[in-house]
């Protein structure tokens, strides 16, 4: 295609003026830069939802969180193997008040669970996945 154009005299229209807009996104960029250090902007088109809130990705799917059931006490991620079994994303982990983990790590919030990430039956999970495969995780 870019040959195409290229060869049919559309290298002003298309080609030229890309760069000269390119061109004024980096002496902006400079021009800002000279003034600040960081730029911060948003990352995501909606404001964050609130720890725990239910978010519905689509139509049938959504992110929940929910209480560790007893089945999953003293358990690692990897070996509740929730995706081969339930289909389901684990995302997150909010430690809970167990008292056989250390009190700095009561209330923690753990975003990146490893696959030796322990579960206790305090913790909160936060959880992606169908609602369909979310109902069959165990309640209690």
């Amino acid at each position: 295609m870019g040959t195409y154009a290229l060869s049919k005299g559309y290298y002003d229209v298309f080609f030229k003026k890309a760069s000269q807009v390119r061109t004024l996104m980096i002496n902006d960029f400079k021009k800002t830069f000279r003034k600040s250090n960081v730029i911060i902007t948003p990352v995501a088109p909606t404001p964050a939802f609130k720890i725990g809130e239910k978010i519905d990705f689509a139509p049938g799917y959504s992110l929940a969180r929910i209480k560790a059931p007893a089945s999953f006490d003293e358990k690692t991620v990897m070996e509740l193997q929730l995706r081969q079994k339930y289909n389901v994303n684990l995302v997150a982990i909010k430690r809970g008040e167990h008292s056989k983990i250390k009190k700095q790590e009561r209330g923690q919030i753990i975003n990146v669970p490893m696959p030796n990430t322990m579960i206790y039956q305090e913790d909160v999970l936060m959880i992606a996945g169908s609602d369909t495969d979310m109902a069959k995780l165990p309640q209690e």
